[in-house]
């Protein structure tokens, strides 16, 4: 139908998400105890503080740190696939995009209507887009990788939907702010020194190598995350 009335399409999804947020009855907010003010270094290390000993915190955010620097960028990793790994055209490129958007659309589905938001729930899904990551790198079957595009989205979403809730979930409300900032940076502020790591590598090495390499990056941070909760878990109290 041509670019722009694409365009206007997309525009016009927004509308349902503007309406929901008008409908949100601002009486039933919360009030946030109200803090001193304090420069941003301060506050920032009030959160990092906070964060640093509190596990459940903690392990969020190390799962957070590999996810979102290695395994979030999409921008970067699909036009790779499309053109260097599985040799598409635009229309490829867009199917694939598209396929990643429809798993991304079942997991938000889904855990709208999930009764518990759990560790389990984030370790697992995790895994799952570390692995489904990597064997994206492997497959050069175009319908493959656009099944595994479906999984690694619905995984993804899984996971990050799961990061927001649990740190909000476990932070007080007059810290979650800085808390959330601090996600916010590890998954944005991140994402593009995993994108030109990702870039450089793939120059030198080759894009399945890349790709791989990241996978393997995001399954070993889960790797630490479990580790992490282990130990936590088993930790035997000190005598006084």
């Amino acid at each position: 139908i041509g670019i722009a009335p694409t365009l206007i399409l997309n525009a016009i999804s927004f509308i349902p998400v503007i309406w929901a947020l008008l409908l949100m009855d601002v009486r039933a907010f919360f009030s946030v105890p109200v803090r001193s003010e304090g420069s941003i270094f301060a506050n920032l290390k009030e959160g990092l503080a906070f964060a640093r000993r509190t596990p459940a915190i903690l392990l969020v955010l190390i799962v957070a740190a590999f996810i979102g620097t290695f395994g979030f960028n999409f921008s970067v990793i699909v036009p790779l696939v499309a053109d260097n790994i599985l040799k598409t055209d635009a229309a490829g490129y867009g199917l694939l995009s598209a396929a990643m958007g429809v798993g991304a659309l079942v997991a938000a589905l889904a855990t709208a209507y999930a009764q518990r938001i759990t560790m389990r729930r984030l370790l697992i899904s995790s895994a799952f887009f570390s692995v489904f990551l990597g064997l994206l790198a492997l497959s050069t079957s175009f319908w493959l990788s656009m099944l595994l595009l479906i999984a690694t989205g619905l995984a993804g979403i899984t996971c990050g939907t799961a990061v927001n809730s649990l740190l909000q979930l476990n932070t007080p409300e007059q810290l979650r702010g800085r808390v959330l900032s601090i996600n916010i940076l590890l998954n944005q502020g991140s994402t593009p020194i995993g994108g030109f790591f990702l870039g450089s590598l793939g120059e030198v090495a080759g894009v399945a190598i890349a790709i791989m390499t990241c996978a393997v990056f995001c399954l070993f941070g889960v790797g630490v995350a479990v580790s992490y909760r282990w130990r936590m878990t088993h930790a035997t109290p000190q005598a006084t």
